[in-house]
This record gives C-alpha cells, sequence and structure tokens, in this order.
C-alpha cells in the first residue's frame, strides 16, 4: 500500500528567492467543496474521478486558480497538448507557460503555479514546501510504468502562491495527471476553482483504447488505438496531439501469404494491384510502421479459414496449412524481431475464443509443426466471440495451450452500438494475463466505464461507473444529467422484454418502452446542447441514431432509439413467437418422416420469418419477413417423461446437397458425431434454454450429410469447454424432390435436472439454416445481431 503524507501548513510555497523579489503575492480564494458544487448526485459522485484512482486523499476545500504560471522542465520535448488543454480549461489570458530555468531566475505568480514533472523532473518541484510529500509521492510510482503519475493540489496561504503538481513518470503521466485535475476543476460565478488534495495513479492495463477510437477519450485516459497511424494528418492525429501513441500494424492473413518472398514484402512493403483500378494501391509494410512509431504487431487469422496465396501453395502443398501457418507465425516473428528486439507480436488464431469446438485441434495441429516462439502474445475474444464474462482463468488456459508465455490483448466484443450498460464481467486481475483490452466499438457510456475498468479494475464498480460516465456527458451540468441518467436506466432497465413474459406480453412490453424512450429522448434532446461534451461525442445521434431513408440497416448500430422504433412492426410481427409442446405417451421413432401416431397430436406452427442481417435483406413492411412461396417450413414438438422430439417439415425450390468439400472433411467422421463445422452444410439449428431467462442456452446443429455439433453458452469453468456438452441426441432427414422433413429427439437430462411440468416455458429458437433462404422461428436480428441472439429467442411452452 502507498503511504500519504499529510499536506503541510504552508508558509513559503516556493522557497525560491527569485519568485518572492520585487513584490508580495496573493493565495487565491479559498472556499468549501459545498459552496462550488451543487449535490445532485448520490454519495458525492459530483467530485468523483473516473477512472478511480489507485490512490486518492482528498479535502472538501477548494481554491480560486486566479492566473496560472505552467512551469514545464527545459527541452520538454513533448506536444505541447498539456498546455493547450490547460488553456482551454482557464482561458486564454489565464495561462502563461515558461521553462524551469526561466521561472527560477525571473517568475512572479499571485495565483496558481503549476509544475509539470514531479520532483525527479522538474527541478523547482523540489524547492516547494511540499517537497517531502512529492518525494513521497514519487517513490509509490517509481516504478509502476510511463502512465504512472502523481498529482499534488494545496492552496497558497499568506504571500504565496497556490501550487499543483502534475507529475508523470513520463509526458504521458504529466497529461493523464491533467486529465485528472480536470475533473477536479469546477466553476462558479465565472471563477474557476480546484480541489485540494494528492494522488498516486498508475494503470493496470497497459494500453486501454478502442478498434474505432474516439478523439474524446484522452479524457479518459485511453492510449490506444487498435490500427496505427503510419501517416498522421497534422492536427488530426490522436498520436500527436492527444498522447494515444499505440496501436498495431495488422495483418490479415486471408489468404495465407507464408512464402519467404511474401513475408519480406509484408516487411518492407508492396505495391498491389487491385481489379479494376488503374493505378496499385501502395501497402505499407511493417518496417515502415515501425519508423513511424509502432511498436504493436498483429498476425491476424480469424475468420479466415484456410484459404493459402498460390506461393504458399507452391511451397506447402494444398493440404500444408498449419506447416505454412508455423513457418509464417515463426518467420514474421524473426522478421518483425530482427527490426527491434523490443517488438510486441500478437496472434490471432481462427478459434479467438476459448470455448470454440475446434480450438483444441486447431492448437494441435499447429504444434505438431513446432513451438511457436514462446514470447509472442495472443489476440483473441475471451471464452466467447461476445463474451458476457472474462475470467483471468480462461486467458491463462488459452495461452498454455499455444505454449505462449506473454500477455494476451482482449479484442471485446460486448456494449456495441445502442447498448448503455456499464462493462462488467471482467474479472478484476485480468490484468494479470492481459497487456490490452479494446472493444472493437460502443457508445460513449461503454466506452467511459470501459476506461474505468482498465485504469483500475479492483475498484471498479459498474453501477458508480455508469452514474460517472453519464455526469461526465452532461458536463457536470445538473439540468443535464437528470434526464440523460433517467433515459440511460430506464433504457437498461426496459431494453429487452422479461424471460417470463408471453409473447403478446413481450410485445407490449416492447412497445410501451419505445413510447416512454420517446418521450424521454424527446424531453432530453434539447437540452444537450447545454454539455459540450455531449456535443463532441455527437450524443444525440448515439442515443437517436443516424437519420436515413427508411428499411436502411447501419451494421452495428441496431439498439438506437430510431431503430427500434423503425423495428417495431417488425417485432411485433415476428418476434417471440412461442410454440406448444404436447405430451407424448409413445415415443416416435427418429427415421425422419414423422409419420407416428403422436406427431399428429402435436401443435403445428409455422411461425418461420426471414432474419434480417443487412441493408441488403432490409424489409420495407412487415410482409417483407415472409419466406418465399415454396420455401414454407413449420415444427413440432412433443415431450415425453424422458425426452424432447422436434419435428419439421420443410419445403424447398432446389434439393439440398452436401458440399463437395464437405464429405472430404466428414469422410472418417462417425455418424452420428461430433463435427467440424457442421453448420457450412445445409442444417437445422436448435438453440434451447430451459431456464427461460435467455442467456446462457444449449445448441445443436445438425446437417444433412448425418454430422452434428452441440454446445452449451454457459459461463466459463476452470479446465471445462462448454462446446464439450454431449448430449444422448438422435436426428434424421428424409429428402425428397420439393419436400423434406426434420425428426430429432434429445434426453431432458441432458439439459435440466428438473422434467418440465405442465406450463413450464423455455427460450428456444430454431435456425433454417443452408435450405433455399435463410428462415428462423422466431426474432427480427438487426436490434441485437445474429441467430445466436438469446433476448430475441422465442419460448415453448409445455402441456
Amino acid at each position: 500500500m502507498m503511504a500519504f503524507p499529510s499536506v503541510p501548513t504552508v508558509r513559503a510555497v516556493l522557497l525560491v528567492m527569485a519568485l518572492m523579489a520585487g513584490g508580495s503575492v496573493r493565495a487565491g480564494e479559498t472556499r468549501q467543496l459545498s459552496k462550488v458544487v451543487a449535490e445532485y448526485m448520490p454519495g458525492d459522485l459530483e467530485t468523483a474521478i473516473i477512472p478511480t484512482p489507485q490512490k486518492a486523499q482528498m479535502k472538501d476545500t477548494l481554491f480560486a486558480a486566479g492566473k496560472v504560471l505552467l512551469v514545464k522542465p527545459d527541452r520538454y520535448g513533448a506536444p505541447d497538448t498539456l498546455e493547450k488543454e490547460l488553456t482551454r480549461l482557464l482561458g486564454k489570458d489565464n495561462v502563461r507557460a515558461i521553462t524551469v530555468s526561466s521561472f527560477l531566475r525571473t517568475a512572479r505568480s499571485t495565483g496558481t503555479v503549476v509544475l509539470v514533472g514531479g520532483s525527479t523532473r522538474n527541478s523547482a518541484a523540489g524547492r516547494t514546501a511540499h517537497a517531502k510529500a512529492l518525494t513521497t509521492l514519487d517513490t509509490s510510482v517509481k516504478n509502476a510504468g510511463p502512465d504512472a503519475y502523481i498529482l499534488l493540489s494545496a492552496a497558497g496561504k499568506g504571500d504565496c502562491p497556490n501550487i499543483v503538481v502534475l507529475g508523470g513518470n513520463s509526458p504521458a503521466g504529466d497529461f493523464w495527471a491533467l486529465c485528472t485535475l480536470r475533473q477536479m476543476l469546477f466553476r462558479k460565478n465565472g471563477v474557476s476553482y480546484i480541489r485540494e488534495g494528492q494522488i498516486a495513479d498508475f494503470p493496470r492495463f497497459r494500453l486501454r483504447g478502442n478498434k474505432r477510437p474516439r478523439q474524446w477519450e484522452w479524457r479518459y485516459k485511453a492510449n490506444y488505438g487498435w490500427f496505427f497511424e503510419a501517416k498522421p494528418k497534422a492536427g488530426k492525429s490522436f498520436r500527436a496531439d492527444y498522447f494515444r501513441p499505440h496501436g498495431a500494424w495488422v495483418y490479415y492473413g486471408n489468404p495465407l501469404q507464408a512464402a519467404d518472398e511474401e513475408m519480406d514484402k509484408l516487411i518492407s512493403g508492396y505495391d498491389e494491384v487491385a481489379v479494376g483500378k488503374k493505378k496499385p494501391r501502395r501497402r505499407t509494410g511493417a518496417a515502415e510502421y515501425y519508423r513511424a512509431g509502432c511498436r504493436e504487431f498483429v498476425l491476424k487469422f480469424d475468420d479466415s479459414g484456410s484459404k493459402m496465396s498460390p506461393a504458399t501453395v507452391d511451397r506447402f502443398g494444398a493440404g500444408g496449412f498449419f506447416k505454412a501457418l508455423h513457418h509464417f507465425l515463426t518467420g514474421m516473428h524473426k522478421r518483425i524481431k530482427r527490426i527491434d528486439p523490443a517488438n510486441r507480436i500478437y496472434f490471432m488464431p481462427r478459434p479467438y475464443y476459448a470455448n470454440s469446438f475446434e480450438l483444441a485441434s486447431y492448437a494441435k495441429a499447429l504444434a505438431a509443426c513446432g513451438p511457436l516462439p514462446g514470447d509472442m502474445g495472443l489476440s483473441v475474444c475471451g471464452p466467447e466471440v461476445i463474451s458476457r464474462k472474462i475470467p483471468t482463468g480462461c486467458l491463462k488456459e488459452f495461452r498454455v495451450l499455444f505454449g505462449l508465455k506473454n500477455k494476451a490483448q482482449i479484442y471485446d466484443n460486448h456494449g456495441r452500438g445502442g447498448d448503455y450498460f456499464a462493462c462488467r464481467g471482467r474479472s478484476a486481475d485480468l490484468w494479470k494475463e492481459v497487456d490490452c483490452l479494446f472493444p472493437e466499438r460502443g457508445t460513449p457510456v461503454t466506452r467511459i466505464t470501459v476506461y474505468d475498468y482498465l485504469w483500475n479494475p479492483g475498484a471498479y464498480d459498474p453501477k458508480r461507473s455508469l452514474l460517472l460516465a453519464v455526469r461526465e456527458l452532461a458536463s457536470g451540468r445538473p439540468e443535464v444529467y437528470a434526464p440523460l441518467r433517467d433515459y440511460i436506466l430506464y433504457w437498461n432497465q426496459n431494453r429487452r422484454p422479461g424471460a417470463a413474459l408471453s409473447r403478446k406480453e413481450a410485445v407490449e412490453h416492447f412497445a410501451r418502452t419505445n413510447r416512454m424512450l420517446k418521450a424521454k429522448y424527446e424531453a432530453l434532446a434539447p437540452i444537450l446542447d447545454k454539455s459540450p461534451l455531449a456535443g463532441e461525442v455527437k450524443l444525440a445521434d448515439e442515443l437517436w441514431g443516424t437519420r436515413s431513408t427508411a428499411g436502411s440497416f447501419e451494421w452495428g448500430e441496431y439498439a438506437r432509439l430510431r431503430r427500434r422504433l423503425e423495428f417495431e412492426p417488425y417485432m411485433s410481427a415476428c418476434g417471440w413467437r412461442e410454440g406448444r409442446v404436447a405430451r407424448a405417451v409413445e415415443a416416435p421413432t427418429i427415421d425422419g418422416r414423422l409419420d407416428e401416431k403422436a406427431w399428429s397430436k402435436a401443435r403445428r406452427s409455422d411461425a418461420f420469418v426471414r432474419p434480417v442481417w443487412s441493408a441488403k435483406q432490409a424489409p420495407r413492411r412487415a410482409d417483407d419477413m415472409k419466406t418465399p412461396t415454396g420455401e414454407s417450413t413449420a415444427i413440432r414438438l412433443l415431450h415425453t417423461r424422458t425426452h424432447l422430439y422436434i419435428g419439421i417439415d420443410f419445403a424447398y425450390k432446389t434439393r439440398p446437397q452436401t458440399p463437395d468439400w464437405a464429405k472430404k472433411l466428414w469422410k472418417d467422421v462417425p455418424r452420428p458425431g461430433k463435427g467440424n463445422l457442421a453448420w457450412r452444410a445445409p442444417c437445422f439449428e436448435l438453440f434451447i434454454d430451459p431456464t427461460g431467462r435467455r442467456e446462457d442456452y444449449y445448441q445443436i446443429v445438425s446437417n444433412i450429410a448425418g454430422v452434428w455439433l452441440s454446445k452449451h453458452f454457459g459461463d466459463y469453468k476452470p479446465g471445462e469447454v462448454p462446446q464439450r456438452w454431449r448430449p444422448d441426441f438422435k436426428f434424421a432427414f428424409e429428402l425428397l424432390d420439393r419436400r423434406g422433413t426434420f425428426e430429432a429427439s434429445v434426453r431432458l437430462a441432458d439439459i435440466t435436472d428438473t422434467p418440465p411440468a405442465s406450463g413450464r416455458a423455455w427460450a428456444f429458437q430454431c435456425f433454417r439454416s443452408k435450405i433455399g433462404t435463410f428462415s428462423v422461428f422466431s426474432g427480427v436480428f438487426d436490434l441485437v445481431g445474429g441467430e445466436h441472439a438469446a433476448s430475441q429467442f422465442g419460448r415453448i411452452v409445455f402441456e
């Protein structure tokens, strides 16, 4: 633990004769915090700092800043961002910047002296009456990295000025200290006040950012954007202006280019001739990125399959993908390390989430070609592609599986466009295995809370962080904070229908929530311009959504209010469907024919609609969701005391066929058996949630080749991969010229410990995939994305 000395009573803040010569120095006005800052948040959050500092000792007093003398070390060498931001905060006429040498010779101040750099970097800091306190603070963060900083602010007494020390271990640390000082600064009646206190602070995660960074994120100590700017634009670069020096050169291996001459080009750069283009496009090589300051390099293979370039096939053969991949990873590692041994290299494998059914076999096949460089790190998503929880043990197991020792980076997909919840579900000690965590996108709300977690995960509280994010977006204005908080909290509490609701109740909840959100937004929108930050982050657009033609779809913006309102007729007509599960005395035979007497008693449901994924499939009216003529799908459900039975009859214009590549892939797979990429052939996918909460669920994919895959999407458990779930499952297809049938059974004991009683409801989804047009039992998809969107599952009720 870091020990903090008390702030001493100051008779002379600066023991510098030059400061005292030629006239008296008057301290700024000192006032109680409660006299300056309005109370409008619970728990004194009006004055809390986000991201939460590691250690802070704050007073309930403030001093008037007055005229500010900014004293920077000689030959500082950093961008003048700190000076610009302090000037913006206090006013152009209130800040004058000088060097330490000039300050010691001539400076006088009747307001506030801001010393940049702690006692080790600014000699003037060591000559203050706070020298002992500053030395203790500096010692506490000495080995905490370049982003660590100390901050001391104390009111002057008598003839002495106020003093503020922004003491980072580097210029970046100085700047993060300013970001904290920004939240210690308050204005009332045209006067700027600074709160007294002292802080010693450092981040747990070395890198903190977003795949798609925003300019304003520097306020919350973001220092990373995944794609490095090799040629930053003057005055518009995140790197140059806002101490965001970190990013990655990213190679996407589709197809894999593993021949030596190809790897050499990836390092040096090359001209790529694009089809239909008059001039070749220049691909900047890793070496040029390094010369521009890049030190992170990602070799990325997510969703890439096993395609190889012609030169790679010539070198390793058509079946030599893993040999080629191993040669590429070791070869690129050698080349990038040759540029600079300090460079960091990350590998994103195709199974880039720990619960992938093919992860173990993928890692084993790669290991058979030889070990990977031990100092390589992984770039992964956690247990799932979109992980509700990311435990530390998951990352450790992932790393050990590939034989790597360095920390990973997390490409975090949780929190998308229109999501306003706080970051949650990430272990407090995840930083021990993870060097960098960055979301793919996110609203200003999710982004601010993510940075709060990344800086100090041990102190992170999602509820507190959410309120502080709203405060920041309101720029500390109570009249903006209250309606914005009400909108965000109402959204989070009502964004999805409750798990126990019937279809009718779910549709009514959706419509009622939309009406209330629209009313809250219409009351909020006119006052958003009272918050400068709300304008900078384009908060009105983040809440409402991009204005465009009806029926248009922007990927990742599915949950904003305009999108919800636009989708209401589709959800009302097609969402949250229900099915009935009839009780059967005799079990049907699983032969794919649905001709037993039991099936005649089951209620038939044709509630299958066309899912929506992109603008190309955007409906113009609810009827557009209907499946095409000649491709109808209907489901019937039965249960006995021991099993659940699924029967589907479906039509098609062209009889489904197993692809040739799949026939080769599955030649030696036992039938039925665990199928690698079973979903890549014509199939039905079942999604079953016996809890009804629409969170965790079981998935079974079964295709016309007789290959099936089962998986449990649940919480990570050390040493256990949920996809290893192996139920007693049987299925059969019968395919005729224009119609087919699918019949399946799954043992209830493999899904639930309690046989379902009459009236019990489960969440349920069924997806018809690659058999003519895609169709789904329930859900419209664009609101939350994909057939795995548990919040849109329909439900089945047992009789």
